[in-house]
């Protein structure tokens, strides 16, 4: 998927029609809610497992898992979150945000599977 959201971006870059929406009506204001105070909790390195999927709650539980939320926290203080697009898919749908970490931007994603927990996060 990674390779996707970069593909994306090049082509916006070279064709402004096909940029990515840096912002669109959130058709679900409470999901992008939830989703702000989940990565909140993630920055300050606390998290409901309940949230997650079982291979994302073992991968929250690995050095590499604690180690890059925290690198990300030290971007600083949480900002704005905007819903950008929503992609559904069989088994479940991708949310992208932009959101604002210390006064820079940054994309990101939630992968959701059909139960509504949180199966993979993307920044870029």
């Amino acid at each position: 998927m990674i390779l996707d959201e970069l593909s994306i971006d090049i082509a916006g870059i070279c064709l402004p029609v096909l940029k990515r929406p840096e912002a669109k009506p959130d058709p679900n204001p409470m999901t992008t809610a939830k989703s702000k105070e989940i990565v909140s909790g993630l920055l300050k390195g606390n998290y409901e497992p309940a949230a997650f999927t079982a291979p994302m709650r073992v991968f929250l539980n690995t050095a590499t898992g604690k180690a890059f939320w925290k690198w990300f926290a030290d971007h600083g203080a949480l900002g704005s979150f905007v819903f950008s697009d929503r992609e559904e898919r069989g088994d479940g749908e991708i949310r992208r945000y932009k959101l604002s970490l210390g006064g820079n931007w940054y994309w990101f994603s939630v992968t959701t599977s059909n139960d509504g927990r949180i199966a993979q996060i993307y920044w870029w």
